[in-house]
């Protein structure tokens, strides 16, 4: 660790390790637990038959992470609909329009007047909220990572 000078250099090098952890560990973790919960929530609720899955909602490199400032992590899914779809009028999410569908409930159906599973909230959303403050992985990500960065966690 190097020498700081006084309290804002170490803050300023602390808030550097916190950012790489996020950035790295926490969001490993984060876009691998939604990737999950999405197979459970999404993906294992029903087999579809009048469109082909294409596995995109839970494709990881669709799962993605930024910092939107000094230690606040966003993650987003920005999987695109099916090109059948996105003439559908639909509320833009910032790229995340087809998982807000999903997990709304509000993918639209485009065959014909009856009501099929992918109509009904996923919720995966919510369940990747909660399986992260379940398992603790946030926290056990970020004391892996500053750790690996050279700093001493308790707790």
């Amino acid at each position: 660790m190097p020498v700081c000078k006084n309290l804002a250099e170490l803050e300023a090098y602390i808030q550097k390790k916190i950012n790489e952890t996020l950035m790295d560990e926490v969001a490993t973790g984060v876009r691998e637990t939604m990737q999950e919960t999405i197979d459970e929530d999404v993906y294992r609720r029903y087999a579809p038959v009048k469109y082909v899955r294409r596995n995109e909602l839970g494709n990881i490199e669709n799962i993605k992470a930024e910092l939107e400032g000094a230690g606040v992590l966003a993650v987003m899914n920005i999987a695109p609909p099916n090109n059948s779809v996105l003439g559908t009028a639909y509320t833009d999410y910032g790229g995340t329009s087809f998982a807000r569908w999903v997990n709304d409930g509000l993918v639209p159906n485009i065959f014909n007047d009856k009501h099929y599973v992918w109509e009904d909230p996923a919720h995966f959303m919510e369940d990747t909220k909660d399986d992260l403050e379940n398992s603790h992985t946030v926290k056990n990500k970020m004391k892996i990572g500053l750790t690996k960065r050279g700093l001493k966690v308790k707790g």
